[in-house]
């Protein structure tokens, strides 16, 4: 029987247990930490995430503590409204699933009360890899003919099999907070994915948690040093001073909050390859992203089911170039395309602002009560086809410049 392994207890690497579970295929997940950690806050999970998450049975747990937005509202820090596209019941009934907001700690719950038992072994580092065997920072040692490495942005197996990755800096510094819905109730912020840029910045907000908690992210350009850290708390004062700009709406909100934390913005060149020998990447190991375009989680949900469903088929080196091969050139478009929307929601330049708001508007005329051919490709991927030898590139292709 073949030995798969999983390093790192994410969100994709309970995912691709699942898959393999659902396949009838056994898996070990190494996961370094003691617990389960609920490091980040919220997630938005776009119907091509949603539609593996059925696929898993967890469609009763995202109605219970998902959100489901209205819309997507993006404005200038000004509060003209730039981009408006539906959500809710239209992404229901133009992708067949659901669009969610929800805490990052509901989804790895439904997802780790789910695994078949005995399955993560928590507590147990990867310190060094050699063919056939993992060593463990305690000593022990575990055999693995198939290694995933799914450990995140800093992952131990993406440097083992092709060095340490260059990170690339921003320039900008991140904030997140969660806010009890009490603290906000006479703001009478609506359900909806709303997101403000203004010069140098920028702000999202949605509720979590069945709305029972606001979660925000702002943005702002710094030469402060920062560190690469979801863990790090910051001074909601920071964050109050780089969203000053911004409506009332919004400074309000983030002068209620009561603990922030803060890092610094990094992202990875994309690899020219993911798997070496019986060894792959998967998630933010394999192409780690900007947050714009909100699909870190969806990449890592995607990877999963297609890397489940190779192996399933083939146990072995070849079932992990065919996962890299349906697999690769999607995520580094969406790794490229989240990069790209960042110039585009800091810009400060008035002219600059002026053209990217004009061709919006033109934008926002052509695709009213629609989706546009971009949220199509994005929301609108199956990964079961995916698997399917029949599967093709899609026509559109998003834009890196």
């Amino acid at each position: 029987m073949t030995r798969i392994v999983i390093i790192g207890a994410g969100i994709g690497g309970l995912a691709t247990s699942l898959a393999l579970a659902k396949r009838g295929i056994d898996a070990l997940v190494l996961e370094q930490a003691p617990h389960i950690k609920t490091v980040g806050a919220g997630i938005q999970l776009s119907p091509n995430a949603t539609r593996i998450l059925h696929w898993f049975g967890l469609e009763d747990d995202m109605a219970a503590w998902g959100v489901e937005p209205e819309k997507l509202v993006i404005r200038s820090h000004e509060g003209e409204t730039l981009v408006e596209a539906p959500l809710g019941r239209d992404a229901r009934e133009t992708f067949g699933f659901p669009y969610y907001h929800a805490h990052r700690a509901d989804l790895l719950a439904g997802l780790l009360n789910r695994q078949p038992p005995g399955r993560v072994r928590l507590d147990a580092q990867v310190v060094g890899m050699e063919e056939g065997r993992l060593t463990l920072a305690d000593g022990k040692t575990v055999e693995a003919d198939i290694v995933i490495g799914a450990d995140g942005i800093h992952s131990v197996v993406c440097q083992h099999l092709f060095g340490v990755g260059q990170a690339r800096y921003s320039g900008s510094v991140a904030w997140r907070a969660l806010v009890p819905a009490e603290r906000l109730a006479d703001l009478d912020i609506p359900r909806e994915s709303g997101v403000w840029w203004g010069p140098d910045a920028c702000m999202v907000r949605y509720w979590v948690a069945a709305g029972r908690l606001m979660n925000w992210i702002a943005i702002a350009r710094t030469d402060r040093q920062t560190p690469e850290s979801w863990s790090s708390l910051g001074r909601v004062e920071d964050a109050a001073d780089a969203m000053a700009p911004f409506p009332s709406t919004v400074t309000r909100m983030v002068e209620r909050t009561e603990t922030v934390h803060e890092w610094a913005l990094f992202d990875r060149e994309a690899l020219s390859a993911w798997t070496r020998g019986p060894a792959t990447l998967l998630g933010d190991a394999a192409h780690a992203m900007m947050p714009y375009h909100a699909q870190g989680a969806a990449m890592s949900l995607e990877d999963a089911w297609v890397l489940a469903g190779c192996l399933a088929r083939d146990a072995s080196e070849v079932g992990l170039a065919r996962y890299e091969l349906l697999r690769r050139d999607r995520a580094n478009r969406v790794q490229a395309w989240s990069r790209a929307i960042e110039r585009h929601c800091l810009l400060a330049d008035p002219e600059e602002v002026a053209a990217r708001n004009a061709k919006l508007a033109k934008d926002r005329m052509a695709y009213r009560g629609g989706f546009p051919p971009g949220q199509i490709w994005l929301y609108g991927y199956d990964a079961g086809v995916a698997l399917s030898e029949e599967a093709t590139k899609p026509a559109f292709e998003p834009r890196s410049d």
